[in-house]
């Protein structure tokens, strides 16, 4: 998607346990949707492209905010030295995990498309086994403990207090409240249940329900709607493509219309609603094409 000098989104990439395509040599397959391969560290950062691989103009939000906060610098800092460990700022803090993000760029009218539907879901009274009920979870957890979970030096010195019954009552409860978090780790969208689950490493509070909601919206869209894989960005896919891109769409929507039809006549009755809406509409852009190649 061409994104020279417009509205641009980037998304802090952390990989996940394999990024090496070595299970996925024939062809990608994983239950995981648009997490294959990285999840999500943070939410999306706005601002606009400036040619040169950077974006410019970054809005200031309480999740920018909270990433510099996280690795002690400015955002442009931050993400302008991801992908480059020689790179790497000295005094950056949580470097280990830093020195393994990637970053990914949405043209910011793409990404809100994604996130259509994000302030329709029933967090009051959802279905069971849907992912209303498990957003629902999330979000109460989060209001409720969050997800502090322990540095493994603080657990074991717990664990050893514990078993030496030292432990203090303060010290038990806090004990107590990391086995919670630990378990409903799993109640989280994101695949990666260890170092880099966003949810355990920021301080991501219920103040930020409408980011999740449409975080989680985009990577349902983006992984079981279209099919597509959270990947750092392919170099030169910002370019001025305009044409090449319209080009190949509409050879590729043409294709589409075609799969449609056949589906359509096999399904009657029981079509979408919206599959002969798409064909009529389509007959009317070859038409129309089809004149103008006249004129």
């Amino acid at each position: 998607m061409t994104l020279s000098s417009q509205k641009t989104s980037i998304l802090i990439l952390a990989p996940s346990y394999d990024i090496t395509f070595k299970e996925h040599l024939n062809m990608i397959v994983s239950n995981d949707g648009a997490q294959a391969f990285f999840s999500p560290f943070g939410f999306p950062i706005h601002g606009v492209y400036d040619d040169y691989g950077y974006i410019t103009n970054i809005k200031r939000d309480r999740n920018v905010e909270m990433i510099e906060e996280y690795f002690g610098l400015d955002i442009d800092s931050i993400l302008q030295n991801i992908g480059r460990e020689r790179d790497t700022p000295k005094n950056i803090k949580h470097k280990e995990l830093y020195q393994t993000l990637g970053i990914t760029y949405f043209r910011t009218e793409v990404l809100e498309y994604l996130e259509r539907g994000w302030d329709k879901y029933d967090l009051v009274n959802p279905n069971k086994y849907t992912g209303e009920e498990r957003l629902k979870k999330l979000l109460d957890h989060i209001e409720n403990n969050g997800f502090n979970v322990l540095s493994p030096d603080k657990l074991v010195e717990l664990v050893t207090k514990k078993v030496n019954k030292t432990i203090s009552d303060d010290e038990l409860l806090l004990y107590s409240n990391h086995l919670m978090s630990s378990i409903k780790m799993d109640s989280t969208y994101i695949q990666r249940l260890t170092k880099g689950n966003m949810f355990k490493e920021l301080p991501i509070t219920i103040d930020f329900k409408d980011e999740i909601l449409k975080q989680y919206t985009m990577l349902c869209e983006l992984g079981f709607g279209l099919r597509k894989n959270l990947i750092p960005s392919n170099y030169g896919s910002q370019e001025d493509n305009w044409t090449s891109l319209y080009k190949f769409n509409d050879f590729v929507n043409d294709l589409l219309v075609e799969d449609i039809k056949y589906q359509h006549e096999r399904w009657g009755e029981d079509s979408p609603k919206d599959v002969e809406e798409i064909i009529n509409i389509h007959k009317a852009v070859v038409r129309g094409r089809k004149i103008n190649s006249i004129l």
